[in-house]
């Protein structure tokens, strides 16, 4: 091949390179375009939903936490005594430090009102309770997402609400598979490692925290320990007088505590109902990718 001739392939083989290459990016750029506007057509009623599963979920949680918990505390004479005992008032005194301390209280807590496994299954019962409506209100949501999508660009796959809610459920489990391994690590969580709804996952994606002994380590979550705590710290200095007066005292304060308990609840589930929408999100524009490019034919 003489010079001409190879200057005149290379130059076509380069035009036609930098012909497809403005082709795909031209391509890339209507199927992104579309994908935001399919997904920013849903958003008026979407966050109207998301809004309302903003309130009633944590609200919700808070209450029956708070009610399970006042149940629980009605009939605390019996830690009490264990309390005020001479065994643990000695082991509260060698404590070198309050977080120490606190967790002795949080031991004889969970052995003697409400255990661990019952913090845990009633947490989980909560959560699945809760999920079901979470998962039930965005079927409902897909199906009006699917008829708006229909009617404003066509296609039987946007038409077709069930493939919808089913590609928009697969990509939310890849989605909290991925937040509930980065959120492991160390620490174990309330769920499970294999799961398959949606909503029952995103409100169990809270840390266990171990209390105890080594020997009988005992798991609860997060939210039960930040609002315990507080109340340690008065059980340490009031039970050390063992008065029937500090007894009086610390009953009344314990009627409280289920308050304290569902108020910590709450906050909690606030921010993993909120995980979930931005994961709806996310999973939505995946969808409403795919579709683009269905609807935009790359030439």
């Amino acid at each position: 091949m003489n010079r001409r001739a190879f200057l005149h392939t290379t130059g076509s083989i380069l035009g036609v390179g930098l012909i497809s290459g403005g082709l795909y990016i031209r391509h890339r750029y209507m199927v992104d375009n579309l994908a935001r506007e399919m997904v920013e057509e849903t958003l008026p009623f979407v966050k109207e939903l998301w809004q309302a599963e903003l309130k009633t979920v944590p609200e919700t949680a808070r209450e029956e936490v708070r009610q399970f918990f006042h149940l629980k505390c009605l009939n605390v004479d019996h830690f009490l005594q264990v309390l005020t005992g001479d065994n643990v008032q000695a082991e509260i005194r060698s404590a070198r430090k309050d977080p120490e301390r606190e967790e002795i209280i949080m031991r004889e807590f969970c052995q003697h009102v409400v255990s661990g496994d019952e913090i845990k299954d009633h947490l989980t019962k909560l959560a699945g309770r809760l999920g079901k409506s979470l998962d039930d209100s965005w079927a409902n949501s897909c199906r009006e997402i699917s008829q708006q999508w229909s009617n404003q660009h066509g296609g039987s796959y946007a038409s077709d609400y069930e493939i919808l809610s089913l590609r928009t459920r697969e990509s939310m489990i890849k989605h909290l598979r991925a937040s509930a391994k980065s959120l492991r690590g160390e620490q174990e969580l309330a769920l499970e490692q294999n799961f398959t709804e949606v909503g029952r996952a995103a409100l169990l994606l809270i840390p266990l925290k171990k209390i105890g002994k080594a020997s009988a380590r005992i798991a609860v979550p997060s939210y039960f320990v930040e609002a315990v705590r507080p109340y340690c710290s008065y059980l340490g200095q009031m039970s050390a007088s063992n008065s029937r007066k500090s007894l009086e005292q610390m009953t009344t304060k314990l009627s409280e505590l289920g308050n304290h308990i569902g108020a910590e609840c709450e906050k909690v589930m606030f921010q993993k109902v909120h995980h979930l929408h931005t994961v709806r999100h996310i999973s939505l524009m995946e969808v409403a990718r795919n579709i683009a490019q269905q609807q935009i034919q790359y030439i």
